[in-house]
């Protein structure tokens, strides 16, 4: 089981990666370089933002419950 879990956290930061990689790309690129609409880029920043917040308060409350 813990090699699984080792396992899922690199593929969940290899997912990360990809998805702020793609926001940096849209944010420094020329329009003409673009694969996504704004709306698609809004909505994976949106994705990306929430996964972070709920990664951060699952963590904090795991180590309020210790």
């Amino acid at each position: 089981m813990h090699w699984i879990g080792i396992g899922g956290l690199w593929v969940l930061s290899f997912v990360a990666l990809i998805i702020a990689g793609t926001s940096l790309w849209h944010l420094v690129t020329p329009s003409a370089w673009h694969f996504l609409e704004a709306a698609q880029v809004s909505q994976v920043n949106t994705v990306f933002v929430t996964s972070i917040v709920s990664a951060l308060l699952t963590f904090v409350v795991q180590e309020a419950t210790r």
